[in-house]
């Protein structure tokens, strides 16, 4: 397990209770750095790295904002307002040209999309979901679809095209509510939020290759940038919370590491 571990540095984990992003390191366990965010900018909840690890992204539910921080220097570089689009955020992802932000919005039932490089909104897709439950999204590993997690519906995956926003409607066949994902290659894995259940599900035909049913609630989730570890934020295993460690290829689990309360968890 330390040998896995070593091939990840650090992870990003946002804390809304005390309106910051939290930088921990892998190998020592511990918090590194602790990234304040802008006066009237709150509610840190969704974070996303650029492809090229030069940017991370956060989206923030209290003030309806988008933070660019570089992570050279962990400085705050540009703040995008979204309040114009939507009432709430709660996930984000970054096409693989890093040209392109998606932010789902679960009161308001669609995404966002922002230019990065131009640091303006292009457009809000409507209709995503017919109920509040736009929750955790991917994009497909040639840009061309947007995968949207819908909670509490029967049909739990929108996939948009992303040329032409056209929406078509699929079932995984096992439910989930609050679901987080995270994207290596060709996979996302993904975890319903009560349910305790991961999933790693292949993009070109939405087959699940593999599963594993872990009895705690789960928020977070991310793999590292070999696609050999997956990481889920587990907040209250132990009664203290942790970071809960598995393999990639088929859901083992290898551990934990001691972490506290926390919401939201993306790897470099």
């Amino acid at each position: 397990m330390c040998k896995r571990l070593q091939l990840i540095l650090k992870v990003y984990v946002a804390s809304s209770d005390n309106n910051e992003v939290l930088v921990i390191d892998v190998a020592s366990h511990s918090v590194s750095t602790e990234i304040s965010l802008p006066d009237g900018v709150e509610g840190p909840r969704t974070l996303a790295v650029s492809p090229n690890g030069n940017e991370l992204l956060v989206a923030c539910n209290g003030s309806m904002d988008l933070v660019i921080i570089n992570t050279s220097n962990n400085q705050v570089e540009d703040v995008i307002s979204l309040a114009d689009y939507a009432e709430d955020v709660h996930s984000i992802a970054i096409n693989h040209a890093g040209s392109k932000a998606y932010i789902t919005t679960n009161w308001d039932q669609g995404v966002i999309v922002v230019d990065i490089p131009n640091r303006t909104v292009l457009k809000y897709i409507e209709g995503v979901a017919t109920v509040e439950s736009a929750t955790e999204l991917t994009v497909s590993p040639d840009d061309s679809k947007i995968i949207v997690f819908l909670a509490w519906a029967e049909e739990e995956i929108a996939v948009i095209d992303a040329a032409t926003d056209e929406i078509t409607y699929m079932s995984l066949g096992s439910g989930g509510d609050g679901w987080m994902t995270d994207v290596e290659g060709e996979y996302i894995y993904a975890n319903g939020r009560s349910s305790g259940n991961i999933y790693k599900i292949k993009m070109s035909d939405m087959s699940v290759e593999a599963e594993t049913n872990f009895e705690a609630e789960m928020k977070g989730i991310g793999v590292d940038s070999s696609g050999e570890v997956v990481y889920v934020i587990a907040p209250y295993y132990n009664d203290e919370g942790a970071i809960l460690i598995f393999t990639a290829s088929d859901l083992t689990f290898l551990g934990s590491i001691p972490a506290g309360n926390y919401r939201h968890i993306v790897t470099p």
